[in-house]
Formats: structure tokens, sequence, C-alpha cells
């Protein structure tokens, strides 16, 4: 299977064939990727481990992507029926294409093989994508890491302005929720650090007062 270009944060989707209106650009057809001869020489030398073709790309270039796929959207002449053509995940980038983002826009993404026991690592807000060479199950998980929790929120406020009827429009990863809870126990527990030093230096305090009582 085919997962289209998508966003960090969220869940991929299934990548548009050949077979609707893409015009000429062919990004996926019924059979998969087409993909030149290096190519298939390259995914084949991975050996019988390799499972999936990624390509990652930064987070700071999604919206040189998103410009980009708006143009191939516009070109098949499909843009009226995307809401949004990274979060929508229904372009596969081949090489063609792949070739005319890094000419036309100066993106490259990471593209790498992933073989048997390997968990890929994509960081928030970096769109993706992924084909399967082999049969696999894929097993993911989200998170909100504390170093990435702007791109985390732009995320959120992307998804917030699709249509209600959009599967990305719900809020998947709770970020504000994550926030709040967060600062909630982080006071907590200052305050009861805090008490615990009050507790800790009073008997220190009562005991030298009283020594110098004595004293006098």
């Amino acid at each position: 299977s085919n997962n289209g270009i998508g966003s960090g944060g969220g869940r991929g989707g299934r990548s548009r064939g050949s077979r609707s209106s893409h015009g000429g650009h062919g990004v996926v057809q019924e059979s998969g990727v087409i993909m030149d001869s290096a190519e298939r020489e390259w995914i084949l030398s991975q050996g019988p481990t390799g499972g999936a073709v990624w390509d990652i790309f930064r987070a700071e270039d999604q919206k040189a992507l998103k410009d980009f796929l708006w143009k191939v959207a516009a070109e098949d002449g499909i843009a009226h029926r995307l809401a949004h053509p990274v979060h929508d995940a229904c372009f596969y980038l081949d090489d063609k294409l792949r070739r005319r983002l890094r000419d036309e826009a100066g993106v490259v993404g990471y593209r790498f093989v992933q073989h048997e026991g390997e968990a890929v690592f994509i960081p928030a807000g970096c769109p993706h994508q992924v084909f399967n060479i082999r049969s696999s199950i894929k097993v993911a998980e989200d998170f909100v890491s504390p170093d990435h929790i702007d791109r985390c929120l732009e995320l959120t406020e992307d998804f917030r302005q699709l249509p209600r009827t959009h599967r990305r429009a719900e809020d998947t990863l709770g970020v504000k929720d994550i926030m709040v809870h967060s600062v909630s126990h982080a006071l907590a527990v200052l305050g009861r650090a805090g008490q615990a030093d009050i507790q800790a230096v009073s008997p220190i305090g009562s005991a030298e007062f009283d020594s110098s009582e004595d004293e006098s």
C-alpha cells in the first residue's frame, strides 16, 4: 500500500490512483508507484528485509511543498476538490514529481528504506510519505515532545481550519490539554516543594531562637 504525502503528528492517507483525474502526472498507478529502473534496482538491492521506502521532508519546507502541490493539483484539475494538499494525503511524489519539487521549489527530502525491526521517528510537522515494498503491519504512536510544542500548536491550528467533515479536523494530539495538565502538575510539584522547604527550615530557626534566649 502507498501512504500519500502527509504531515507529521497524525495519520497518513491512501494515495489517489492514476485512474482518477490526475491528468498526465499519474503519480500512483493501480499497480503501484511509477519508478524508473535505477530506483527499482536500488530498492531490490536492499535485500529481503527492506519493507518500506520513506520520504521525509523538513518541517520548514512544508509551505513550499504545499504551494507546489497546489500547483500540481491545478494542473491536474483537482484543486477545487482539495481542502489541503498535504493534510489530504492524496499525492505520492514519484521520481518525476520529486525532481520537479527540487528544481522548482528547492525542496529535497530524506529518502531511505526501512528494514525489518527498524522504527522510524518523524519529527512534528515534517511532511512524509511511505511506499510499502513488502507486506507490512503498521504500528504507529503519536506523542508530543516539549522540544516541538510550537510545531504541534501550528499543526493543531492547521487542522482547526480544515472543514469539519475532514478526517484530520479532529485534534488527535490534544496539545492544549497536555499543556494545561503539564502546567497544573508543575505548579503542584512546586507547591509541595515549597511546603517541604518551609517545614525543613522552621525547626532550625526555632532551635536557634530558643538557644539565644537561654544564653541571655
